[in-house]
């Protein structure tokens, strides 16, 4: 697998006539870098918000762990018995060059007094297989609080695709020790949050529950995203499976 490094930025206006914005956040690895906003994400918002102008901002990135979205990694990491300096120096990617290109990103369009932001989040798999699992779930409430803070936005919604179920029933017999611990870790994130809701794609990833997704995989997550984080934006209760209609 080619561990292209995608960000895209793109502004969508869904209406000439908007009465309102509402601003997207796109991130996370593979299955995020994957999915095609224009093709998997957008209709299924502009139907859900008629009228409406939708922002949106995707910074996606192949096979990366959570600690290159977080500086605070670290600490947590040491707390938890790992070598945090030691781990950092062997990664490729240096620091947390992915906050800084979504705070980048998104600076610009708080201008345009949205109406709500959404931080939509598909990320997971890299520290499943790693070893850094014991520390994924207070990473992500720690990252999900950053950015609520960094943005000035506390009632920042948050949609979170639970990593799928390949590391866990492999076909081809590799079974992931860590993949349980942060599906469950997800799940707990979003079960203390109140602005937040998950996304189940166990069905998304093909017959053979592969890593990644056929095109309709995808489609099929952007769409749960979208019907996951409208439904926060509109106050109401989303599918606690993860799977709204």
């Amino acid at each position: 697998m080619t561990k292209a490094v995608v960000l895209a930025f793109l502004a969508v206006t869904l209406s000439c006539s908007a009465a309102e914005t509402h601003l997207f956040i796109l991130s996370g690895q593979s299955n995020m870098a994957r999915l095609k906003p224009e093709r998997d994400f957008l209709p299924e918002a502009k139907a859900l918000l008629p009228g409406a102008e939708v922002l949106y901002v995707k910074a996606a990135f192949s096979g990366k762990p959570i600690r290159n979205w977080l500086a605070e990694w670290d600490a947590l990491a040491d707390a938890k018995g790992l070598d945090a300096k030691a781990i950092r120096a062997e990664d490729k990617v240096k620091g947390t060059p992915y906050y800084d290109r979504i705070m980048t990103a998104v600076k610009p369009l708080l201008a345009r007094k949205p109406a709500s932001i959404s931080f939509l989040w598909m990320q997971g798999e890299s520290d499943a297989k790693r070893g850094t699992e014991g520390v994924y779930e207070e990473a992500l409430k720690q990252l999900v609080a950053k950015l609520r803070k960094d943005l000035s936005a506390p009632k920042m919604n948050v949609v979170i695709a639970r990593i799928s179920d390949f590391g866990s029933k492999n076909t081809k017999g590799k079974i992931f020790d860590g993949w349980m611990v942060v599906r469950k870790a997800q799940e707990k994130v979003v079960a203390n949050d109140p602005r937040a809701a998950l996304v189940d794609v166990d069905d998304c990833n093909g017959p053979k529950d592969g890593l990644h997704y056929p095109p309709e995989g995808y489609t099929l997550m952007g769409q749960r995203m979208a019907r996951q984080a409208v439904a926060l934006i509109k106050g109401k209760t989303p599918a606690e499976d993860g799977r709204p209609e």
